[in-house]
């Protein structure tokens, strides 16, 4: 993602900001990091990541066209070092469909609730999918006995709820 992407997003995010002052923002926010830099300090954000810099000393470098030894001076880098929710966010594991869920108790669901989700699913959300499975299995029931214009409804309706529930999965 490039800049003026991530502006964009935030700005759609924020739809009672506009765009310039997202920008502006965005600007001030990254001016001020690299300020920090600039002056020695260390600049962290909780939850994201740290920001510093780290010395590289002088060395003896090579000039790749012609072969020479070329002095290379001292200087400060950038680095960055991830926050922990960023790393558990970002080192979640993919879930598999089939999975049995291990890791929530046959006593911490409801004993209608089966145990054939996927992955690390948050309790909730399997309360959230059964629920939208009882009124999937509702709303095909009626539509078995219903008749001309409101079986197109309904079907828009069972379809929005398998799409919701594939979400979920």
């Amino acid at each position: 993602m490039i800049k003026s992407e991530f502006v964009h997003r935030m700005a759609a995010r924020k739809p009672h900001l506009y765009q310039r002052d997202v920008a502006h923002i965005i600007d001030a926010i990254l001016g001020e990091i690299t300020d920090a830099l600039a002056r020695g300090e260390r600049v962290e954000l909780r939850g994201f990541g740290a920001f510093s810099t780290k010395r590289r000393p002088a060395r003896t470098g090579r000039n790749p066209r012609t072969g020479d030894n070329v002095p290379v001076t001292e200087k400060l880098v950038p680095f960055f070092k991830s926050g922990k929710e960023m790393r558990e966010r970002l080192n979640r594991k993919p879930m598999q469909v089939g999975a049995r869920v291990d890791r929530i108790s046959k006593s911490a669901q409801p004993n209608s609730m089966p145990l054939k989700y996927a992955g690390d699913i948050p309790r909730v959300w399997l309360t959230h999918i059964h629920k939208l499975e009882a009124e999937l299995k509702n709303v095909e029931s009626e539509l078995k006995v219903a008749k001309g214009a409101e079986t197109l409804a309904m079907r828009a309706r069972a379809e929005n709820i398998r799409n919701a529930i594939a979400r979920f999965r």
